[in-house]
């Protein structure tokens, strides 16, 4: 569940508004909105370097565990 659904299940189940320490949770959530889009291009474009360079490492470690 995301941070602005939990929340607001948080508040719905309490039958209350946002407190002012959820809002501030929310507010600084959608404050980082643009960086966390930028780290998901970032992984997205490279993705497929992170596999193949993942998987080796792990095959690497097999190799002297054995």
């Amino acid at each position: 569940m995301s941070l602005v659904a939990q929340v607001i299940a948080q508040s719905d189940e309490a039958d209350r508004f946002l407190s002012r320490t959820e809002l501030d949770k929310l507010q600084d959530f959608f404050k980082t909105g643009e960086t966390r889009l930028k780290v998901a291009q970032i992984l997205s474009k490279n993705e497929q370097k992170i596999v193949q360079e993942g998987s080796q490492r792990f095959w690497n470690c097999l190799l002297y565990t054995s």
